[in-house]
């Protein structure tokens, strides 16, 4: 390449020395040529250019990036101000605070608790929503499919106690008709039975106990663990969707009443001003003059943008409530 960029400049220098070749027939190629090859050295020196500044680039200290990815996480929403995220993360944390105790106190541990200590702390963190009224149901749905995983599998051990493909077989047709049977509103509970059942069996498997022994020791402490999290939830950290769905009724109903007056205000602005046009007869009243220039004299109130607001803000809280109140349990008292 450069040899030829040589050879260009020798060509240039001969013309520009020479009038005689500069009129031959070979001198406009030869001007030619050397128009290419300026404009080929830009764009050979445009694209060193370029490729020069993409290693630097790549070869950047990874602390800076380090330090602008930590930037833009600190610079995200903060979720400690989100109340039901707070809530959910603190009584999580409690739960598995004293499930724990089934894993570090030896006597729960290593008595009551023989190789199956972690499914209390599994329990909590499997039933742990946001809402009571959901996390109740869930809880339920999980001692449901452990009784029914338990008996099934007492079943299995009991008909089928030597026979390993018979074992594989029912447990294939428990899943099948657990899938198939599933309520769509509540799947929760089937899916777990289902999934209990091998764990039951290679659980007994694994730890060289029979499925007998197994069984009454694993029904013991997924009840543990429910028992644990309504504990938290109910006690420590009470909060009732049928109380909030109460009171916002009640909030709404006040903001109905205020938005009703606030209405009234506004017709009753309208009506006062002149429906007559100024520049007609004072017996001739324009049917339009609200949008000719009654608008101009009337400014809607900002007290009743307001109460729309905040009746759309109660109501959406009502609305999201009511599901999660219908699945509380009715224990005869309210808690707030």
């Amino acid at each position: 390449r450069e040899a030829t960029r040589q050879a260009f400049y020798d060509a240039e220098a001969l013309l520009l020395n020479n009038d005689d070749a500069s009129r031959s027939t070979a001198g406009p190629l030869i001007r030619a040529r050397v128009a290419f090859l300026a404009l080929f050295s830009f764009v050979h020196e445009l694209h060193d250019v370029l490729t020069s500044t993409n290693d630097e680039s790549a070869k950047a200290p990874e602390t800076a990036k380090s330090m602008t990815q930590i930037v833009s996480c600190l610079k995200m929403k903060w979720l400690w101000n989100d109340i039901s995220k707070r809530r959910l993360a603190t009584k999580t944390a409690a739960g598995l605070s004293l499930a724990s105790l089934w894993v570090s106190i030896p006597y729960l541990n290593s008595h009551l608790a023989y190789t199956n200590s972690v499914w209390v702390g599994i329990t909590v963190a499997s039933i742990s929503l946001e809402t009571t009224g959901a996390a109740y149901t869930k809880a339920l749905d999980r001692l449901w499919g452990t009784l029914i995983a338990a008996a099934y599998s007492l079943f299995i051990g009991k008909v089928f106690h030597v026979n390993a493909l018979a074992k594989l077989l029912a447990l294939t047709l428990i899943t099948f008709l657990s899938t198939l049977l599933s309520n769509p509103n509540r799947p929760y509970a089937s899916r777990y039975a289902a999934t209990s059942v091998g764990s039951i069996l290679y659980g007994s498997f694994y730890n060289n106990v029979q499925v007998d022994d197994y069984v009454p020791t694993r029904i013991m402490l997924i009840f543990v663990g429910v028992a644990i999290f309504l504990f938290v939830e109910m006690i420590l950290f009470p909060r009732s969707s049928k109380t909030i769905v109460q009171a916002t009724t009640v909030q709404l109903f006040e903001d109905f009443e205020q938005l009703f007056y606030q209405s009234s205000k506004c017709c009753s602005a309208i009506s006062s001003l002149s429906g007559k046009d100024k520049e007609s007869n004072d017996n001739f009243v324009d049917p339009l003059w609200m949008l000719r220039y009654g608008h101009k004299e009337f400014d809607v109130s900002s007290s009743l943008t307001d109460s729309v607001a905040a009746v759309k803000n109660t109501f959406a809280l009502a609305k999201g409530e009511m599901q999660p109140a219908s699945m509380e349990p009715s224990l005869g008292i309210n808690i707030i």
